[in-house]
C-alpha cells in the first residue's frame, strides 16, 4: 500500500539514494527516526559487493540475509534468538 501522504523526507531519501545509494551515517541522519518501512528490502554493500540485505516487514520483524562471517557474528551476539532461514524460508517473506 503506498503512502499518499509520505514524511517530506522520503523525496530526499528516494532521490539520494537512486544512483549509488547512501552511506549508513548519511542516511541515519535523513530524518531516519521519523521514517517507517514496511516490507522493504535495505541491502549492504562494501564497494560494489553485495554484502548484507535486511527485509523489515513492519519494524518488529527483520530477516538479515549475508555469507559473511563476521556480520553473522554480529548478529549472534547482539541477538541471541536470531537462528538461521532456509532459502525457502527468506523466499517465502517476500
Amino acid at each position: 500500500m503506498f503512502d499518499e501522504q509520505p514524511h517530506p523526507a522520503f523525496a530526499r531519501f528516494v532521490e539520494t539514494s537512486a544512483d549509488t545509494g547512501i552511506p549508513t551515517l548519511e542516511l541515519l541522519a535523513m530524518d531516519a527516526p521519523y521514517m517507517q518501512a514496511v516490507d522493504g528490502d535495505f541491502e549492504g554493500y562494501a564497494g560494489n559487493e553485495l554484502v548484507l540485505t535486511l527485509r523489515e516487514f513492519d519494524s518488529s520483524s527483520w530477516d538479515v540475509r549475508t555469507a559473511d562471517a563476521w556480520v553473522l557474528g554480529e548478529i549472534q551476539q547482539s541477538y541471541p534468538d536470531a537462528r538461521p532461514m532456509t532459502s525457502d524460508e527468506w523466499d517465502s517473506t517476500n
